[in-house]
């Protein structure tokens, strides 16, 4: 991450040694270097997601579309705009910009991309009352990664005072799901187990590790089998679909993730990139080797040509979430 606020040039944000990790954040026990954001924080994703719905109202060339199904999207015969068709409907656009989440593998696949991304199904997180005794510590927003892979990230106390941790990815300990389909909704307990006994070792000093509120339920988190991520032109559609595989273990990368995402928008693939981005953009590519897997060949019989054709591909029972632009209903 070092080097994202480097080639971002994100002010305020310095890698600390890990004596400067236990004098500057008391509030957790670590014995390992770490990077340190004074103006970071966390995201209220509810109410960024209604503000940007009202934004979007003032903006009639734009338009948001979710909890429904994607059936097909197809180019129009000149090339010009695209075709898409859902259970509410059908529309065209100039651009659209998909952003599936847990969806991504599934209708990707759809679209003839099959991408090399497991998908996981998390426990939603823990809550712990916090000690009267650590009232003189400064919780920060964190995130923290170890050797071994485990991952976990936590918020300063609610209202209630109580402080939220949550388990992320760990690909090396997590079984990965085949579908959103397959959701069980019940939480992994020995996700859980294992998050508790590292909780003990680094927050005791600032949590009662006494009745936690466990999770009752469970969140869908995917990623790239190389860990990045895509920010890029879908294949094979003339730069008129736009893929954002970004993920919750990602989420502190979104303002950076937006203008990315405008931009590819609104150059239609002309830019440069010889700003602050034109460092890191190759790395969000769909083209890195490994993130495309390549279909076994299969040999035709005789006389017998491939008539596939990968702009109008239809699935069903998926719930996506993708932006058109410049409507025509």
């Amino acid at each position: 991450m070092i080097e994202f606020c480097r080639n971002l040039s994100v002010a305020n944000c310095t890698q600390w040694s890990s004596t400067q990790m236990s004098s500057g954040q008391s509030f957790i026990t670590v014995n390992q270097p770490g990077l340190h954001l004074s103006q970071s924080g966390f995201i209220n994703v509810t109410l960024l997601n209604t503000v940007l719905r009202i934004l979007v109202t003032k903006t009639p060339n734009i338009l948001i579309r979710d909890k429904e199904t994607f059936l097909s999207v197809q180019q129009i015969s000149d090339q010009s705009r695209m075709h898409i068709t859902t259970d509410r409907g059908s529309l065209t656009a100039d651009k659209i910009i998909f952003l599936p989440g847990a969806f991504t593998k599934t209708m990707m696949n759809t679209l003839g991309l099959n991408l090399s991304i497991n998908l996981y199904e998390l426990p939603s997180a823990v809550h712990f009352r916090r000690l009267q005794s650590s009232s003189n510590l400064t919780v920060s927003t964190w995130s923290f990664v170890s050797a071994n892979g485990d991952y976990y990230a936590g918020f300063p106390q609610d209202q209630s005072n109580y402080l939220r941790v949550e388990p992320r990815i760990n690909p090396t300990t997590m079984l990965t799901i085949n579908s959103p389909l397959n959701r069980t909704n019940k939480p992994d307990q020995q996700i859980i187990d294992r998050m508790l006994t590292w909780v003990g070792q680094h927050l005791s000093q600032t949590i009662d590790l006494t009745n936690p509120i466990m999770p009752t339920d469970t969140t869908l988190d995917s990623m790239l089998s190389d860990r990045g991520f895509i920010l890029d032109y879908v294949p094979g559609f003339e730069q008129k679909l736009v893929l954002g595989t970004d993920s919750w273990s990602s989420i502190q990368y979104i303002p950076a993730f937006a203008e990315i995402l405008a931009r590819l928008i609104l150059t239609n693939g002309s830019s440069t990139w010889s700003d602050d981005y034109g460092s890191i953009i190759q790395d969000f590519s769909v083209n890195i080797n490994g993130r495309i897997i390549q279909p076994e060949p299969t040999p035709q019989p005789n006389g017998v040509a491939n008539t596939k054709n990968n702009t109008a591909l239809i699935f069903s029972v998926l719930l996506s979430i993708y932006f058109l632009l410049s409507v025509d209903v």
